[in-house]
């Protein structure tokens, strides 16, 4: 008996980066349109295209995209008989997919590389600054270029729901980095303190759209094996940015001139260094806003927005295909896509994302969490840092900054390598058990300070705070105020939680020294520590588990919690 041969038909797939390997394990094919890439090959048997082939002729799409490869460059032949959605390669797996989405992570991180450069870059100038500007004895102006930043980095937060939900995750981005760079070219041109105040209230806009947006497109994009990994990210930039911030005030170290004077080719013109300062703040913008127009757009906002082509091809150039076919239930991400967008609006306003049963839970839980965050004493204990290593010995107000920098890029970086194989949840009971016990310590020691001992407590009870803040209470509210929310609300909760991250941070930054006056600083860190300890106990009672989660299992799970 003669049987029909099966014939091989080749389908080229396509990947943000090159040189993916795939498994031959593939899906059935779908045939409108298919994302090519020039270096891989998968081939799939198929029986039926031997009798469709002599009335049809093979599509396909040729398509050259990566980073910093250029536009993107299409040319697609007509499709023939077959009718289904599009061609559909197996997505990449393992460490292939974590380095195919890891650039576009790099480039959204350079948003939160810049919040913390921001945040750190007046603090060891200060002094400089205000003498440049002729306010060196007005402590009130002194102390509203650092806080205006703060006030305005909440108005950006407000701003980053509506703007993301409309113009789209990327197009957000790049448009981040328009305030950032503007913000510190007048920062570093300013000569009075009214252009220095406008300058950083620009970018304090900026700082704010990018301490939501970066998170929510990150948490998007990243395939649900790594979100951890890749979301933790996030906070690190942030570490390093601040590090950076630090080392380039080392020439305002009371110890720098004499160094200077052993070491020749050391000059710096200390009057106007700080200008250069904010000139350095503006390369790492204009970066990210020329690559955030190759980064792929979030194929979660394409499909809720019902560009479902656009997200096929997103979704190929991050993941080497579509991320999942189907749900549990059988039903198809093209048809979850329709029946989200029979809904009278595709985005929910204000009024359902906080009050609406369906999404309340997440959204007031990504706000509570920084509640927790801010008021287990995070900024409290790094305002209080340099008295305490100064109590310790260390004299150096900059090596003391760098050592706290430095732990908790150490602490953000353990957190990377452990937060996808423990979970959000027990690591952030951990870290704030962790806080708690150092914040115990750290208010025996102020009972006793003359005792030698205690500054040495204080010294380290400091320091392993910031380590555990790095491994989870640092990274983990960011990366589940993005995972607990639907995409209907995402944006708008991002914006909630940052909004309260804000707000919390410049209640402890304005009232932390008064209340330290008037009840001792014993007494604060006690608060602290209930507050990190009642904070583990609601962890384990009302947070959900997210690690290796789908979006749409998480939101299943969140609606019967």
């Amino acid at each position: 008996m003669q049987t029909a041969a099966a014939t091989t038909k080749v389908v080229w797939t396509s990947g943000f980066a090159t040189g993916r390997k795939q498994k031959p394990r593939l899906p059935p094919i779908r045939s409108s349109s298919s994302l090519l890439h020039p270096r891989r090959r998968v081939t799939v048997k198929n029986n039926d295209f031997e009798n469709n082939n002599k009335s049809s002729s093979l599509s396909c799409m040729v398509a050259t995209s990566a980073l910093f490869r250029g536009r993107t460059m299409l040319s697609r032949a007509n499709v023939g008989n077959h009718d289904s959605a599009s061609d559909s390669a197996t997505p990449l797996e393992g460490k292939a997919l974590f380095d195919n989405v890891l650039p576009a992570v790099l480039v959204a991180c350079i948003g939160s590389f810049l919040f913390g450069f921001h945040l750190g870059i007046v603090n060891p100038a200060l002094n400089a600054i205000s003498s440049s500007l002729d306010i060196a004895t007005n402590a009130p102006l002194k102390s509203a270029i650092v806080s205006i930043i703060l006030a305005f980095a909440a108005v950006g937060s407000l701003l980053t729901g509506p703007l993301a939900d409309t113009l789209g995750r990327r197009s957000s981005l790049t448009f981040c980095a328009a305030p950032l760079l503007v913000g510190a070219a007048m920062c570093a041109q300013a000569n009075s303190i009214g252009e220095m105040l406008v300058g950083r209230a620009i970018s304090g806009l900026g700082v704010g759209i990018a301490s939501n947006l970066v998170p929510l497109y990150v948490t998007e994009i990243s395939p649900e094996n790594f979100r951890g990994t890749l979301g933790s990210l996030v906070q690190l930039s942030i570490c390093v940015g601040i590090l950076v911030a630090v080392l380039l005030g080392i020439p305002y170290d009371p110890s720098f001139p004499a160094l200077q004077e052993s070491v020749s080719f050391l000059k710096f013109d200390f009057e106007t260094w700080w200008r250069s300062m904010f000139y350095v703040a503006g390369m790492p913008a204009l970066l990210m806003g020329f690559a955030g127009k190759v980064i792929p757009e979030s194929p979660k906002w394409l499909r809720s927005r019902g560009r479902i082509e656009e997200a096929v091809k997103a979704e190929n150039l991050l993941w080497g295909g579509s991320e999942i076919s189907s749900t549990s239930d059988g039903t198809s991400r093209n048809d979850q896509s329709e029946t989200l967008l029979k809904s009278e609006n595709v985005t929910a306003n204000w009024i359902e994302a906080l009050f609406d049963p369906r999404y309340r839970k997440g959204v007031w839980t990504g706000a509570l969490l920084f509640f927790a965050q801010q008021f287990a004493g995070i900024n409290a204990v790094i305002y209080f840092s340099t008295p305490l290593f100064a109590a310790a010995g260390l004299r150096n107000a900059v090596l003391g900054s760098v050592a706290v920098s430095a732990v908790n890029i150490c602490g953000t970086l353990v957190s990377t390598k452990v937060l996808d194989k423990s979970g959000r949840k027990p690591l952030l009971k951990k870290s704030f058990l962790g806080m708690g016990s150092c914040c115990i310590f750290l208010s025996l020691a102020a009972l006793n300070p003359t005792l030698t001992i205690s500054s040495y407590v204080s010294l380290f009870g400091t320091l392993l705070y910031i380590f555990a803040f790095g491994v989870g209470v640092g990274p983990i509210p960011g990366l589940l105020a993005g995972e607990l929310n639907s995409e209907r609300v995402r944006g708008k909760a991002m914006s909630f939680a940052f909004l309260s991250h804000w707000c919390f941070n410049f209640c402890i930054g304005q009232g932390f020294l008064p209340v330290v006056e008037k009840v001792g600083i014993s007494l604060v860190w006690s608060f602290f520590a209930a507050v990190c300890f009642i904070s583990s106990a609601l962890t384990h009672k009302y947070i959900i588990e997210t690690k290796g989660k789908s979006f749409s299992e998480i939101d299943k799970e969140m609606r019967v919690f």
